[in-house]
């Protein structure tokens, strides 16, 4: 179950890895230390997403589609030597591209001034 609850913060970063900086990369924590990292992570986000999820459904949407079509990749039955595929993310990418387009969508609703970009 570890493994699995790790597997979806890894597949994040490996979405967003390219735009987000790592700058503590060569830190290295426990097992235990990134389990409930992530953990709550995972937790908090879901929450937040339940909470808004009446008045910007997409947020609900983008990250249970996520969540939900990574299931059968994330490593509760391992298939194989690896742990990790890029192939595995095309389909669950989808959902967390979801919720960047459509929140950045609301943000230039929210601000007038930034629809002519």
């Amino acid at each position: 179950m570890a493994n699995a609850l790790l597997a979806y913060v890894r597949y994040i970063s490996k979405v967003f890895g390219r735009w987000i900086s790592r700058p503590f990369t060569r830190i290295t924590l426990t097992l235990r230390r990134l389990v409930i990292g992530a953990t709550l992570l995972l937790a908090m986000w879901s929450g937040l997403f339940i909470w808004r999820a009446r008045r910007n459904p997409y947020l609900f949407v983008g990250w249970f589609w996520f969540l939900g079509t990574l299931v059968p990749t994330i490593g509760l039955v391992q298939v194989g030597l690896q742990s990790m595929a890029d192939r595995y993310l095309y389909l669950p990418s989808i959902g967390l591209f979801i919720l960047v387009a459509w929140s950045l969508n609301d943000l230039v609703d929210f601000r007038p001034p930034w629809r002519r970009v």
